[in-house]
């Protein structure tokens, strides 16, 4: 399992990636000793223990991740409106719906 934020081993994008769970080391060997490292607050428990106090803050890092997605995809999807600016007229109506309608 590659350890990154909300990926769970079934549903895991990058299954090849492999990280230590107790000491979050990427690749390790297989005669490794593992000494617990938190991969959230660097402490010596394993990650994700329930004395860590940075386990709590992982919804506020979910959020984080979703906003900073939503305005990258808003970034893009205003680039593409700019490109086609003279293509489509906008109109908001009284209920404040937006119309699209082609230039002809």
């Amino acid at each position: 399992m590659c350890g990154r934020l909300g990926h769970r081993t079934d549903v895991c994008p990058t299954p090849e990636i492999q990280v230590c769970k107790g000491f979050a080391t990427k690749k390790p060997p297989e005669d490794h000793r593992c000494d617990p490292k938190c991969a959230l607050c660097g402490k010596d428990h394993p990650t994700g223990d329930k004395k860590c106090r940075k386990r709590y803050q992982v919804p506020y890092l979910l959020k984080k991740l979703k906003w900073e997605r939503k305005r990258t995809q808003q970034r893009q999807t205003d680039g593409y409106s700019r490109q086609n600016q003279g293509q489509h007229n906008v109109e908001k109506n009284s209920t404040g719906i937006l119309r699209l309608e082609r230039d002809r």
